[in-house]
């Protein structure tokens, strides 16, 4: 039986969402600053990317950019 691969899109902008149930994605993967391996996006950016992209979101949560590990 072939595997079913699921896209997913990293997107950092509204329009990126935008682009992610026509372009075939199954799930967003929100954050900001991609460059440093990814932050936790705005809050505004997570309610309006809920609100209109028609795909389910998961938010990145990283507030740091040094590491993942926290004390």
């Amino acid at each position: 039986m072939p595997t079913k691969i699921e896209f997913e899109l990293c997107a950092e902008t509204l329009s990126a969402c935008a682009a992610a149930l026509p372009g075939g994605a199954a799930r967003i993967e929100l954050c900001r600053r991609l460059e440093v391996g990814g932050l936790t996006p705005e809050a505004s950016l997570i309610r309006d990317a809920v609100e209109q992209s028609g795909v389910p979101v998961h938010v990145l949560l990283r507030p740091s950019a040094e590491h993942f590990r926290y004390t």
